[in-house]
């Protein structure tokens, strides 16, 4: 069995070796397709390897096809799955509170108790995972998509609910650009904001009612000229920074939310007077609960919205390094790894 396995920065190599050996309650996949996450980037740039030790196997955006199960299911071998990431306990405090995706099960200084963080990923031939983490998905679906679900229910965790608004988002990457086709959903009118004029153009084909470049001394005053008199009333930050915060600080309306769903290398200095006189609600929003992911996955399986265009480029398994690299160097929205 095939594995990319990042050694180091900048280090990925492919290795053979044996299929993993299932625990109880474990299904065996054979990986269809895996998606290239900004954390596995972070990872490869030697930006997180604190949190996540080498060797390790990244990818947590994927599914296949079961080929062995170690435990009681409905599912059987050849169903075809799609994976949600995220191992939780179900017992703790957020288990229990229905808010899965913050339990205290992960290791430490690990962010998510991730597949391919806290445990080996997906970029590789075969993967062992929880059976209660596969969702069966029908046979005929084309599975290189199952490589783009996970950023659907990211983005559609950061967008539940939102309709009939106003909203700003900032970083017109692969979950931006999921996002902004969520929101027009549900009647919103989406205003893309970024610093390439690459993504604000691939935003306006996905459906962006107005383009902002972030460096333009004028970005809050031509907004605002846009509405005509109307409020942002959400802005989706997923490119945290001191400037994109002073940015949403200045553009939200009073009693807006505020959602950052990006980390950030800087120490951020946010204005707390402007968020209080403001009233301004202020969330961060790292991922999704189960019921979200299984709540993307018909989506997509409903096809009810067409993700195919913000795949940009895809990559077999053993030009995975080739694809960091394809990654970093152009700006494109969305790389998956195929087998």
């Amino acid at each position: 069995m095939k594995k990319a396995v990042l050694k180091g920065i900048g280090d990925i190599e492919i290795v053979d070796g044996p299929e993993p050996i299932l625990k109880d309650g474990e299904a065996l996949v054979e990986v269809a397709a895996c998606g290239l996450c900004h954390s596995d980037v972070d990872s490869y740039l030697g930006k997180s390897l604190d949190l996540i030790p080498v060797p390790r196997v990244c990818g947590h955006e994927f599914g296949g096809t079961i080929k062995k199960l170690n435990g009681k299911t409905k599912l059987k071998v050849g169903d075809s799955v799609v994976v949600s990431p995220i191992i939780s306990c179900g017992n703790c405090y957020y288990c229990k509170m229905g808010r899965d995706q913050l339990c205290i099960s992960a290791g430490k200084g690990v962010q998510i108790p991730n597949i391919g963080q806290a445990r080996d990923g997906a970029f590789a031939e075969m993967i062992a995972v929880p059976i209660c983490n596969l969702i069966k998905i029908p046979d005929d679906f084309d599975m290189e998509l199952t490589g783009i679900i996970e950023p659907v229910a990211v983005a559609y965790a950061d967008t539940k609910g939102i309709k009939d608004s106003n909203v700003v988002i900032i970083g017109a990457g692969g979950i931006g650009l999921i996002a902004l086709k969520l929101l027009k959903q549900n009647n919103n009118r989406v205003i893309a904001v970024d610093i390439s004029s690459k993504s604000l153009e691939r935003a306006k084909k996905a459906g962006a009612d107005y383009n902002v470049n972030i460096e333009d001394k004028k970005r809050v005053e031509k907004i605002e000229d846009f509405l005509k008199g109307g409020f942002v009333d959400y802005v989706l930050n997923y490119h945290l920074s001191n400037d994109t915060m002073d940015f949403a600080i200045a553009v939200i309306k009073k009693y807006g939310e505020i959602k950052n769903m990006s980390t950030s290398d800087e120490k951020i200095e946010t204005d707390i007077n402007a968020t209080i006189i403001k009233e301004i609600k202020m969330v961060g929003h790292m991922a999704y609960t189960m019921e979200e992911f299984k709540e993307a996955v018909d989506i997509i399986v409903g096809k009810k919205i067409n993700v195919k265009d913000v795949i940009s480029a895809k990559f077999p398994l053993e030009k995975t390094k080739e694809a960091f690299d394809y990654k970093i160097k152009e700006n494109v929205a969305k790389v998956i790894i195929v087998n």
